[in-house]
């Protein structure tokens, strides 16, 4: 599985891109994190994954700095998320791989 959040930090100047709705996180009364408008989407090869990274890259805000004419003005996140199990075993093993590109760098 992967997924992809991008959070607007505001100040963009991407007039040509259509309006993204904001992630929002909500807890229930259990301590429960929900998302919405994030999206999680199950992938079977690399190929996939870096399609859905390139997708969520063209829908960042970007804006022009002082220091750079094209920074990004939005947080982003891509979470992969890897499940194997070996041939003739009950046993699972999991791993979460988070990388993240903070807006303006």
């Amino acid at each position: 599985l992967s997924s992809m959040t991008d959070t607007s930090n505001g100040g963009g100047n991407n007039s040509n891109a259509p309006e993204i709705p904001k992630v929002t996180m909500m807890e229930d009364e259990d301590g429960n994190y929900h998302f919405r408008n994030l999206s999680v989407h199950p992938v079977t090869s690399e190929e996939d994954a870096l399609n859905l990274l390139f997708l969520g890259d063209t829908n960042r805000a970007i804006g022009e700095t002082e220091m750079n004419q094209a920074s990004s003005r939005s947080h982003c996140i891509f979470t992969v998320m890897i499940e194997g199990r070996r041939s003739g075993s009950d046993t699972v093993i999991r791993s979460k791989l988070n990388i993240v590109d903070l807006a303006g760098s």
